[in-house]
């Protein structure tokens, strides 16, 4: 789905990143999720792993929630996190269509396992996933052949080889 908003000039040339907004632990017990992945502390490991990794290239991380919703159903914790950073990061509307996103963009960096690496390896554009905690299996089968990445070196290395630094 797409809206017919602009989308913000310093978005151009930015590193897109997915990330998958964290629910109050209220709502993920009710909702019974099997695995705390998609959790505060390990999806704000993974966009300040992003950040240090472009912290000297110049570009800057262009981030897509994945909808817009209620914050009383998003973790207190990733609100506060985002709004502290919100300065520093171009923050991309939810009705904004990934694939508008991803053209606009130069690479795709994205939480496992989230549709928009596929997305962007179909887009002809660099994509991974990356792993902040190391607990998935480099060889899972569930990603659907993007590259998974879990140590920041490796997703230094990877940002410049794809940056042409």
């Amino acid at each position: 789905s797409d809206c017919n908003r602009k989308i913000v000039e310093k978005a151009a040339g930015g590193i897109a990143v997915f990330d998958i907004q964290p629910r109050r632990n209220s709502i993920f017990q009710y909702l019974s999720e099997p695995h705390e992945y998609y959790v505060p502390r390990v999806v704000c490991k993974f966009i300040d792993d992003v950040r240090e990794a472009l912290e000297s290239t110049g570009r800057g991380i262009v981030l897509k929630q994945k909808r817009n919703v209620d914050d009383t159903i998003i973790h207190k914790q990733y609100l506060k996190y985002i709004k502290s950073i919100e300065d520093e990061i171009v923050i991309i509307e939810p009705c904004i269509s990934a694939i508008r996103i991803i053209n606009t963009c130069q690479a795709v960096i994205s939480l496992p396992f989230t549709s928009t690496a596929i997305l962007g390896i179909k887009s002809g554009k660099p994509s991974i996933y990356y792993d902040p905690t190391t607990q998935i299996n480099l060889d899972d089968p569930t990603s659907s052949g993007v590259k998974i990445i879990n140590e920041i070196d490796k997703l230094d290395d990877w940002i410049t080889e794809q940056l042409k630094i």
